[in-house]
């Protein structure tokens, strides 16, 4: 194999419409590469430089939603969804009491309660309804801790909650062939990018402080002429990340057998 660096920033790329996020953003990229390559094999990821300026609770992939039915009296299996606002929630105490701000809103009409209580490690969960059904969501599940469930007294969370729940994001590159694979949950692979799990507001990952990442290129016939990027989350919705431009560095592997060359 013969190999090449090719280093990548956002600040030069034509930023796409996302119609999650309903704006042009960085992290919706296509960043057009002056002398395509052909012969690639494969591709890998040497490092990143990324900002981190994007919030826990989120409206793009729902993690700021509560869903609930419930029955008491005259009120059978009703439907409620409750959302609370977009923001950092870097301690418990500002989540609860958001999402109890929201459900006493949402519950007003019907003369009836759900209240969300925490300790140093559970949430528990107090209602005046003959029966409360947890509908699955990133915040109930995944945040809070709690089973999906229906339940008629106190529930209390057999997990531990979690305000950090991006563990990584991934950046997807779409125009790599070979790389338009999912997972089974139909989520996008390409590179995935871990992240400190810490309040750090810069990202440096490099090959020297993670794992090689690489990517086969199966057909002969592919030309790399842009990069077209997206940083998505771990279930694969798009971030508002602040508009903050990122780097990149790629490692090119060429086709020892072929003749190495720009078209």
């Amino acid at each position: 194999m013969i190999k090449t660096i090719l280093h990548f920033d956002s600040i030069d790329g034509i930023q796409n419409y996302d119609t999650i996020l309903k704006k042009y953003h960085c992290y919706n990229t296509t960043i057009k590469i002056n002398n395509p390559l052909k012969n690639i094999k494969e591709i890998s990821l040497k490092s990143i430089e990324m900002p981190l300026f994007f919030n826990n609770i989120r409206s793009s992939n729902n993690s700021n939603l509560f869903s609930f039915n419930f029955s008491s009296g005259i009120y059978n299996n009703v439907s409620i969804g409750c959302t609370i606002p977009e923001s950092n929630y870097i301690t418990i105490a500002s989540l609860v009491t958001a999402i109890n701000n929201s459900i006493s809103t949402v519950l007003s009409s019907y003369n009836l309660s759900l209240v969300l209580y925490y300790n140093d490690y559970n949430i528990s969960i107090q209602h005046s309804f003959s029966s409360l059904t947890l509908n699955k969501c990133i915040l109930i599940n995944n945040i809070l801790g709690f089973d999906t469930g229906t339940y008629t007294s106190t529930i209390t969370t057999t997990n531990l909650y979690c305000l950090n729940i991006d563990h990584y994001i991934t950046m997807y590159v779409t125009n790599l062939s070979g790389a338009d694979t999912t997972n089974v949950n139909g989520r996008l692979l390409s590179f995935k990018i871990i992240l400190p799990q810490t309040n750090s507001n810069i990202l440096f990952l490099g090959e020297s402080n993670t794992f090689n990442q690489t990517i086969s290129i199966t057909d002969p016939k592919f030309v790399l002429s842009s990069m077209n990027i997206m940083i998505l989350d771990r279930w694969g919705y798009p971030i508002n990340g602040g508009n903050a431009h990122y780097s990149f560095t790629l490692g090119i592997n060429f086709d020892n057998n072929k003749e190495l060359k720009y078209i």
